[in-house]
């Protein structure tokens, strides 16, 4: 008897349906890489709790899409 493995997630808006759908998943053009030089005296403990709070409040910076071997969709999709 084989066992049935159960995925579970939410459902996709259709922008997020798109974005999958490109295959952008495992492609870079929908991933950004920034550098931002800070001369001068730096609280780094202000700087790190500062970008932290920026990415709490903005779910979009938590959103990842991940996929299984064999998997055509996001689970919930």
């Amino acid at each position: 008897m084989a066992t049935q493995q159960i995925l579970e997630g939410f459902h996709m808006s259709p922008q997020q349906k798109r974005v999958w759908a490109s295959g952008a998943n495992h492609h870079s053009r929908y991933r950004a890489q920034a550098a931002i030089l800070i001369e001068g005296d730096t609280d780094a403990a202000r700087l790190k709790s500062a970008v932290e709070q920026v990415v709490e409040q903005s779910e979009i910076l938590r959103t990842r899409f991940c996929s299984l071997p064999g998997m055509e969709a996001p689970p919930g999709s």
